[in-house]
């Protein structure tokens, strides 16, 4: 069909279609309308799309609704008035639904025009089919012919395809390796405080109780036992043995007392010369 008689069927099915889907209109009775379309209708209340909003109002207020019709019922209106071989009919139809959000209602006419024409261009997009070759399918079929590969809910060929397995396989690897890395090191710390611990016992059992120093515990047989040797763990008088003997060492009598003068000074003198081979 020329594209200029299409846009003209069009043109003409939009515009029966403006004014056969009128809106329904409000009587007030203060003498005011209001024109929308009514979605709640109460005994007590009444709400009206108006198109940028809906607007409430009490019931009270009506006059009377004068009902329009809807967009639906324009193309089931039209629908009506087709041939089922009326291949323009249906695709302007059609057209006008998509147009308005009627999908579904778009894909039944797209439809009945490949029911006259399979090889309608405009209905088979309208449908969603692309064209393969010279052959009309889904797009999941095209690319099922190309060969490509339906991964997460999109397609892919099949080198990014395995890209991405290999990328999802190196991050896994990653993460294993970092997490027994992490298990090792936990591992390692409580053997380091479990061979500390045998080694406070050990002590405490060798030496008895500690007691806290600058420099960390101390062993109470160090403190006020025998601290005659430097090493405890060394020392020969360690828990069990017997305590060193005391030895005592002769103290020098003390000097006499010397006196001022020159006498004291010949005498430091002489203590102080070096001795006489």
């Amino acid at each position: 069909m020329p594209r200029a008689a299409l846009a003209s069927l069009v043109a003409a099915v939009l515009t029966a279609g403006s004014a056969g889907a009128l809106a329904d209109e409000v009587l007030l009775k203060n003498g005011g309308r209001l024109t929308g379309v009514v979605v709640e209708h109460t005994p007590t209340m009444l709400t009206l799309d108006v198109g940028p909003g809906r607007l409430s109002l009490p019931r009270s207020r009506v006059e009377r609704i004068l009902a329009g019709g809807s967009s639906l019922a324009t193309f089931r209106e039209r629908a009506r008035h087709l041939a089922e071989d009326d291949a323009e009919g249906w695709l302007a139809l059609a057209l006008w639904a998509q147009e308005g959000d009627l999908l579904t209602q778009a894909r039944e006419a797209f439809e009945r025009v490949l029911a006259v024409d399979p090889r309608n261009a405009v209905a088979r997009r309208g449908i969603g089919h692309v064209l393969f070759g010279d052959r009309w399918m889904t797009a999941e079929d095209s690319y099922r012919a190309r060969g490509w590969v339906e991964f997460e809910g999109r397609w892919m060929t099949p080198d990014e395809h395995a890209a991405v397995l290999r990328a999802r396989a190196e991050q896994l690897a990653a993460e294993r390796s970092r997490v027994e890395a992490d298990a090792r090191a936990r591992e390692a710390e409580a053997r380091a405080r479990t061979a500390e611990a045998e080694a406070r016992r050990a002590d405490t059992a060798a030496w008895g109780p500690v007691v806290p120093g600058i420099l960390g515990p101390v062993p109470v047989a160090a403190v006020g036992g025998f601290a005659c040797c430097r090493s405890p763990l060394s020392c020969p008088h360690r828990r069990g043995s017997s305590p060193p003997a005391a030895v005592t060492v002769p103290q020098p009598p003390p000097p006499p007392p010397m006196r001022d003068g020159p006498r004291t000074r010949v005498t430091q003198r002489w203590r102080d010369r070096p001795p006489t081979p």
